[in-house]
């Protein structure tokens, strides 16, 4: 019991108390905490993903530093970008679709990835990167994140995802691949929520961007022809 605590999941304006529940396992109280750490992401009980972003970033400028270092030594920009990606961009990638749409705390990631492609490139501090980002077709971090939750969209909507996570992410449609079909038979049902708490939710974001995608993208043949398009 001693590795053991409990989180209560509330908005920052609610009066819930963690003295209003508290709970005993084997007569012994589990304590609370504002914070918790689970398979390799921060949780806090509101869900601000502040603490995890807030690692993420660590990790991120400890690569910049590595990137400049290989720069520095003489690598190639091709060597550069694929350490970027292994380095640099895999941290961005881990479990973005949970945490990603905590769009007021990414600003400092985006930062952090434009100073890590001026180390690729060999850049001065105030030079921009976008045509470079374009050419190496390179995605920035919230496009990372549209990608991700997109792909888990199509995961849900054609049966790969696996059976833990089905019943979460079940659409209540039989999907297929077939562009005869209306295009609102592709769509994945949203309950409506006017609270940014809920709209934030990973559930909710990757509804409503597959609802966006095109249909003809929807439609695609597998996972790998819908990752490339």
């Amino acid at each position: 019991m001693s590795k053991t605590s409990v989180l209560l999941f509330r908005s920052r304006n609610s009066r819930l108390s963690t003295s209003d529940f508290p709970i005993r396992v084997h007569g012994v109280f589990v304590p609370f905490t504002d914070s918790a750490i689970c398979l390799g992401v921060e949780l806090d009980v509101n869900l601000s993903w502040r603490g995890h972003v807030s690692t993420i970033l660590n990790k991120l400028r400890l690569s910049v530093k590595i990137l400049h270092r290989l720069r520095s030594l003489g690598l190639s920009t091709s060597l550069l970008l694929r350490v970027y990606r292994s380095l640099f961009e895999s941290h961005l990638l881990y479990c973005i679709a949970i945490w990603g749409s905590a769009s007021s705390t990414l600003e400092c990631l985006r930062t952090s990835q434009n100073a890590a492609l001026r180390a690729v490139f060999g850049l001065g501090f105030r030079d921009r990167v976008d045509s470079l980002r374009a050419q190496h077709r390179i995605m920035t971090v919230d496009l990372l994140y549209t990608w991700r939750i997109s792909v888990l969209a199509y995961r849900s909507c054609f049966g790969l995802l696996p059976p833990a996570l089905s019943s979460t992410f079940a659409s209540p449609h039989a999907y297929s691949h077939s562009l005869r079909v209306p295009r609102s038979a592709l769509d994945i049902d949203i309950a409506f929520s006017s609270t940014s708490y809920v709209q934030r939710s990973p559930l909710y974001q990757m509804s409503t961007q597959w609802n966006s995608l095109p249909a003809e993208i929807r439609a695609s043949q597998s996972l790998c022809i819908f990752t490339r398009s």
